[in-house]
């Protein structure tokens, strides 16, 4: 019994050894529907690494990133014109991507680059309606109202500040493609966090 306790203990501070945990938030910038109907949003995400070399870490990055709708974009597809025309929903996008990082750490440098990519599923809902009045009467309408699971890859290069303590500070930004088989359709997020290695 004690032989396997120590076993299992061994395992454990083997796995923990180059565990990284992480968040960051940002902005992020859409083109999900293929057009520029969507206002700059917002993107929060999750990350969870394993880091076996100090060069190569890989792991899982959750994010949902945020728009609304552009009001004028929208309401110029109508085929009517509405007085006192809104625009009221939200387009939401869930990230669920395994990534893999290459990164350029320096005995004795506190600043390092790193590339990223991933490739994992990404899950859009959309819902957006209008309201307004048509000739004085009370109208709305719902545009779009749809829910999808794409497949899709993310990309870019990164910088991470400082190892003070296992905690250091990233700047990512970060493309994203999704239906890379029917027509593309892209996001762009800059996001700002911390991450932290045990």
């Amino acid at each position: 019994m004690k032989t396997l306790l120590i076993i299992l203990s061994a395992a454990s501070i083997l796995f923990c050894e180059g565990l990284r945990v992480g968040i960051n938030a940002g902005v992020s910038n859409s083109n999900i529907s293929g057009t520029d109907a969507w206002n700059t949003g917002f993107a929060i995400a999750a990350n969870l690494y394993y880091a076996p070399t100090n060069n190569i870490i890989f792991g899982l990055r959750t994010a949902y990133n945020r728009w609304s709708p552009d009001a004028d974009s929208f309401l110029n597809q109508l085929p009517i014109i509405l007085t006192d025309g809104e625009i009221n929903g939200s387009a939401t996008l869930w990230e669920i991507v395994p990534a893999i990082r290459i990164a350029t750490n320096i005995a004795q440098s506190q600043v390092g680059l790193f590339g990223h990519f991933g490739a994992g599923l990404f899950i859009i809902a959309t819902d957006v309606g209008s309201e307004g009045h048509l000739e004085s009467s009370p109208f709305s309408q719902k545009l779009v109202d749809s829910t999808e699971n794409v497949w899709g890859i993310s990309m870019g290069l990164g910088i991470s500040i400082g190892r003070i303590a296992g905690l250091a500070l990233e700047i990512l930004p970060l493309y994203h493609v999704l239906d890379l088989n029917a027509s593309p359709r892209q996001y762009y997020t800059i996001s700002l966090g911390v991450s932290y290695e045990f």
